[in-house]
Parts: structure tokens; sequence; C-alpha cells
């Protein structure tokens, strides 16, 4: 029972730093009281005056400074531009050659594995271990030969 107590009571940080921030506030209002007790009534209504001067010309020359700047702003709508698309290099011809011989030995590779028992049960694994792989390799394989008919008919 004792532990649920003192659980109870001990603070966290938020805690602390709320009742600093607190007891920070009290003693500037304090403060403040105690400066605008010493002061005369006359000299509360200077200091009123002049923070109230002091905002109102910061106040406007926010202002006039924004609107000198309409002028020179350029509001007209700018138009959507597209991308262009990138030119192709010799290098990506080189990487479309080598992902065209790994997606070729792969099929081969998997091809070889159907033609036997214990391959076909490794095949079988594979395909169950990723349903999708065959469809992908199908894609792959339509995607390079595109790909060729393509850069044959820009030649």
């Amino acid at each position: 029972m004792k532990k649920d107590k003192d659980a109870i009571h001990k603070a966290t940080l938020p805690q602390h730093l709320n009742a600093l921030y607190l007891r920070l506030k009290l003693a500037w209002a304090e403060w403040m009281d105690h400066r605008s007790r010493r002061l005369a009534r006359r000299g509360q209504y200077i200091a009123l005056v002049l923070f109230v001067t002091v905002s109102s010309c910061c106040c406007l020359l926010l202002l006039l400074g924004a609107t000198r700047n309409l002028g020179t702003m350029d509001l007209a709508p700018v138009p959507i531009s597209k991308v262009k698309a990138a030119v192709e290099s010799p290098a990506a011809v080189v990487n479309d050659s080598l992902l065209e011989t790994r997606v070729r030995r792969f099929r081969k590779y998997m091809d070889s594995l159907a033609r036997s028992p214990s391959g076909r049960r490794i095949r079988d694994s594979i395909v169950s271990a990723r349903p999708g792989l065959i469809d992908s390799i199908r894609m792959a394989e339509s995607l390079i030969k595109n790909r060729k008919t393509n850069t044959y008919e820009k030649q």
C-alpha cells in the first residue's frame, strides 16, 4: 500500500517543468506588480502610451512593407511543365542485355528443374514460396521484347 502512495505522489518531468513555469510566471507577475506600484499614475499612463505607440509602429511597418511588395510580386499562374524523358544511354542498353541474360538463365534453370522428379520438388517449393514468380518472369520477358522492338522501330 505504501508503494502505491509513493507512486501517486511522485512527479514526472513534465509536471516538474509545469511547476517551474508557473513559479516563473508568478515571480514575473510579482516583479512587474512591484515595479508598477513604484510608478505614479502619470508614469503608468506614459508607459501605456509608449507601449501602444511602439506596438502600433511595428504593425504599421509590417503592413507598409507587405503592401510595398505587392506591386513587384508576380501573381500570374505558372503553367504545369512536363518532365522530359531521359535519353537512353548506351549503359541502359547494356543493363537491358544483362537483365535479358539473367532472365533467360533463370527460365532455363526452372525448365531444367521440371525434367527430374527431385527437381520438380525443388521447382514446386520455389513456386509455392513465391507464387507470382513465374508470372513476373513472363512479364519481364515481354517487356524486354517490347523494348527491343521499340528500339528497332526508332532506328
